[in-house]
Order: structure tokens, then sequence, then C-alpha cells
């Protein structure tokens, strides 16, 4: 039984690592959408993303606001921790969460959205950007 559970908890590690080095992968591929600019275009059926500072322990993380998903929707979001060994052997170094966040996104249909992030300090909102996706063939 032992055999089992350590081969299982091993194969979920070496998963979800592989994973997130899939999404990094990814991500270089992927528009970034610049905190400098309003406005960005991009093709159906094309991945982008958002970037923000994340620090759970210390109240710091962001959200978004998506008027609707027929032009755009969210995908998935993605934490790439500063210190890799914040999570691991099932253990929780607390205060080394720092970490870069990702909301992914992808383009589905023409048409214009406006996106709203915030960047959140312990529930308030401390920026906000707003960025209008045109979305192209």
């Amino acid at each position: 039984m032992k055999k089992y559970l350590s081969i299982a908890i091993i194969s979920i590690f070496f998963y979800s690592y592989s994973n997130a080095q899939d999404w990094e992968k990814e991500l270089k591929n992927m528009k970034s959408i610049s905190p400098l600019e309003d406005k960005m275009s991009v093709k159906v059926g094309e991945k982008f993303y958002y970037s923000y500072s994340s620090h759970g322990s210390v109240g710091l993380y962001a959200d978004y606001e998506l008027a609707d998903n027929i032009y755009v929707k969210f995908v998935q979001d993605y934490l790439k921790y500063e210190n890799p060994q914040y999570k691991s052997n099932n253990t929780v170094m607390t205060g080394a969460d720092a970490a870069t966040g990702y909301f992914i996104f992808e383009a589905l249909a023409e048409g214009s959205i406006e996106i709203t992030f915030r960047e959140m300090f312990r529930g308030s909102a401390q920026r906000e950007h707003k960025v209008k996706v045109q979305v192209v063939k």
C-alpha cells in the first residue's frame, strides 16, 4: 500500500511540475497585456495574458472583470513562485509565497471587449487598469 501511495505522490509532483514548465513555455508565445497601454489586438484563437505581483500571506493579489465571454474567455490563472521550494513535499514555508500571477485568456470571436484588472492589497484596489481588446481574424 505504501509503495502505491508513494508512486501516486511522485506522479502528482512530476505532473504538476511538468505542467508548470508547459505553461511557462506557452507564456513565451503569448501576447502580454501591457500596463502602459489601454488597447491591444489579438487574433481569433490566440491566447494572451496579464501578469501581476502576488504575495498571499501579506494580502497582495489581483482580480479581473470581464463583461462577457462572447469574444474572449478566461482560460486559467497561474502562479509562478519566486521560491520554488514554497510548496514541496507537502510542506508550505510561511512568508515564502511571493509570486508572479498570470491571468490567461483566449480570443474566441471577432469583436471588442474591455477587461478591467485590479491589483489588490488586503481587499482594497491599489491600482486599476482597463484595456480594450480587439479580436480580429
